[in-house]
Parts: structure tokens; C-alpha cells; sequence
């Protein structure tokens, strides 16, 4: 027989249907790597490299579009939440968002 029950959904399903899930599933899965792949390609668009680059109203932008999204946002607080507080890394964006004149 080349039925079975669907455990996440109660469905009965065939064999075939089950693997086109997985096949549709797959695919969505590496389209959505592949957006976050290209995302990590362009760094220019982080405030840090902006701020370095000189190009310093793209990151005063970027810092107005991350105040819309929190309107309390400020270094301080970037720092207090940031999984990356005891690294490097965030000491550098901090520096950048101080530059791109994120208050304090």
C-alpha cells in the first residue's frame, strides 16, 4: 500500500505526495539560504561599512530606518541586548552607529 498518515497534518497521503512536501519544502528552505547568502555578499549596506566607506548619509539612513523600527534604540542599549557584547564585533558597530550619529 502506498498510503500513510500524515503525523503534522492527520492526512492520509501517498508515498508520492509525501515527497513532493519534502521536494517543495527543499526548495523553499534554498531559496531562503540563498537570500540570506546574498545579503551576508553586500556588506556595503551595514552602517559599519558605510560609516568606513565614507558614505556617511547612506548610514545616517539606515540608522533613521532602524530608530522607525525602535524609537528607543541607542548605542548604550544595542550594547545591553547584543549577543555579540563581550566580542569585538560589536565594539566595531557600535563605533559605526556612534558615527552614523545613533545617540548615545
Amino acid at each position: 500500500m502506498d498510503t500513510q498518515v500524515d503525523a503534522q497534518a492527520g492526512d492520509v497521503i501517498t508515498v508520492t505526495e509525501r515527497a513532493e512536501r519534502k521536494a517543495r519544502q527543499l526548495c523553499e528552505f534554498q531559496a531562503k539560504r540563498a537570500k540570506a547568502q546574498a545579503q551576508v555578499k553586500r556588506p556595503e549596506s551595514a552602517p559599519n561599512t558605510a560609516t568606513e566607506l565614507g558614505r556617511m548619509d547612506e548610514a545616517r539612513d539606515t540608522v533613521s530606518e532602524l530608530r522607525k523600527l525602535d524609537p528607543s534604540l541607542t548605542v548604550s542599549g544595542y550594547l545591553a541586548r547584543s549577543p555579540a557584547r563581550n566580542f569585538e564585533t560589536s565594539t566595531i558597530w557600535a563605533e559605526a552607529l556612534r558615527r552614523a550619529e545613533l545617540p548615545a
